[in-house]
């Protein structure tokens, strides 16, 4: 069933030296939301910024729950915060195939959160990775790799997923299957996705709302129509 609420709210508090300083609110309410802006903007640092990959005063609540913070409000430990990241580049694991770089999240889950075997077989038939499982990373294009970093985001069952243009490197006809089975996977697991692109047609597709952020400010929000024809 899709999520009947979408609530995520985020307070951004940080300056990136040299450049500016973000300082705003990010409210959304629905499941997708892109984040839209020019190159060096400052996207990709929300996106840490969210995931708490950066020391600062960022707060993030999902469904008016605190996703840095326990019930006692010490803060979480990343691995426990159910918030996944896909980067433009996949950084999957040199060492390890296909099928290792995908289940990695799953075997070093605990156990309520593990993903099991019959819906890591359908998650990888659904993005099209199960013919490259023996298959080192080394390998792959970039468009596989991107692929394979979606699975093994997904199968550690995020219930927050940020995502850096995770299909830039797919073809365009590609990119459309791979949004369309990311966004049915998203609404069936109830998981709340941000997303960077660039691209006005991936945005018009993935997204209910949009921030439009311009050298570290948010300078327009709203429907995709309604910011893209600004």
């Amino acid at each position: 069933m899709p999520i009947q609420t979408h609530k995520f709210e985020s307070t951004i508090r940080y300056a990136i030296p040299n450049r500016f300083e973000l300082r705003f609110n990010l409210v959304s309410n629905h499941q997708f939301t892109a984040l839209y802006g020019p190159s060096g903007a400052g996207k990709t640092t929300i996106l840490k910024l969210i995931a708490g990959w950066l020391e600062s005063k960022t707060t993030v609540s999902l469904f008016g729950s605190r996703l840095d913070l326990d019930e006692s409000g010490r803060v979480l430990a990343l691995s426990d915060r159910r918030v996944g990241m896909v980067f433009q580049e996949d950084l999957l694991f040199p060492h390890l195939d296909v099928l290792k770089n995908a289940r990695f999240a799953i075997n070093f889950a605990k156990r309520e959160n593990r993903m099991d075997a019959t819906k890591f077989e359908l998650l990888v038939r659904n993005f099209g990775i199960d013919q490259l499982l023996g298959r080192q990373v080394s390998n792959l294009s970039g468009g596989e790799r991107q692929r394979v970093g979606l699975v093994r985001a997904l199968a550690a069952k995020p219930k927050l997923l940020l995502c850096d243009e995770p299909v830039c490197a797919i073809d365009r006809a590609g990119r459309a299957e791979v949004l369309g089975h990311l966004k049915r996977w998203a609404e069936t697991e109830q998981i709340v996705m941000i997303m960077v692109t660039h691209d006005h047609d991936e945005i018009r597709r993935f997204a209910g709302h949009v921030w439009h952020i311009d050298a570290g400010c948010l300078v327009a929000e709203g429907s995709p129509e309604s910011v893209l024809n600004k």
